[in-house]
């Protein structure tokens, strides 16, 4: 009975030991894949299941959920970043078209990007706060910029109608406070029309005339003279000049034309060195 014993024992572990050798099921898979159907695992050098976890593998990364299946065709959202999984589980770099002229960008790194500019075939493009390409829009972050409906930040003339223009520079940033050949860009960045410049005027179009003479007046009741949409004192001016911008703060800023015609200036405005006192030396 003893030696009957002692046989089957051997017989037995020859068995299993045969089992594990020939069947892939006893033995986890060692820095592998293992899928079954569409579903898809993977084991690192411990042979472990990674779990919340992403994998290098094949030049790509792959990421696995907390059930440790690897994600396909979804937006993961990871150590506070966004990431796109292709499908068949790559990670997305790059541009993502999300259909209707809207697209998201994805950096080296795989986080989406959001509000930052992008370089991309030699053109700017920037992403909003949300990671869509902003589109037909004149844009403020450090500066103003303007961004056509292809999402392409434009530099130079931008026709905004009505004859109204402005002037990008070779950075996309606008232009203001400056001349671009015969034409000036106000402070707030619109081409001025029909008015005086200092001793230069420009007609409805825009552009300067260099023949134009001022109509200057003598007018010692009034002694209040706009330039620059600013006020100062002195004992000329010129009739179309302090119509053209009296015309405009009265639209704008009534409080401020208020002041100005009724000399009753009591607190800081732009252009004043103090309160009541308006600059002489423009």
């Amino acid at each position: 009975m003893k030696t009957k014993h002692i046989i089957a024992t051997v017989i037995t572990i020859v068995i299993v030991s045969a089992l594990s050798i020939g069947s892939g099921v006893l033995a986890a898979p060692s820095n592998a894949w293992y899928n079954e159907g569409n579903t898809w695992w993977y084991y690192n050098g411990a042979g472990e299941n990674v779990i919340d976890d992403w994998v290098w593998y094949g030049s790509q990364w792959y990421y696995l959920g907390a059930d440790g299946i690897m994600a396909d065709n979804t937006f993961v959202e990871e150590g506070g970043k966004t990431y796109f999984i292709q499908p068949g589980g790559a990670m997305k770099r790059g541009w993502l078209d999300r259909s209707n002229g809207d697209w998201n960008f994805f950096n080296d790194s795989g986080d989406l990007a959001k509000n930052q500019w992008v370089l991309s075939s030699g053109r700017w493009y920037y992403m909003d706060k949300s990671g869509y390409m902003v589109r037909d829009k004149f844009l403020t972050v450090d500066t103003e910029y303007y961004i056509n409906n292809d999402g392409v930040m434009l530099t130079g003339w931008i026709n905004c109608g009505n004859g109204d223009w402005k002037h990008f520079g070779s950075d996309g940033r606008i232009t203001k406070d400056q001349w671009v050949g015969n034409y000036y860009l106000g402070y707030d960045g619109w081409m001025w029309r029909d008015v005086w410049i200092g001793d230069w005027y420009v007609d409805d179009s825009g552009k300067w005339i260099p023949d134009a003479k001022k109509d200057v007046i003598e007018d010692d009741a009034a002694k209040w003279e706009f330039r620059d949409f600013y006020m100062y004192y002195s004992v000329k001016r010129t009739d179309e000049w302090e119509r053209i911008q009296r015309a405009d703060y009265y639209k704008n800023d009534r409080e401020f034309y208020d002041a100005i015609v009724n000399k009753t200036l009591d607190k800081w405005y732009p252009g004043c060195y103090d309160w009541g006192m308006l600059r002489t030396d423009l």
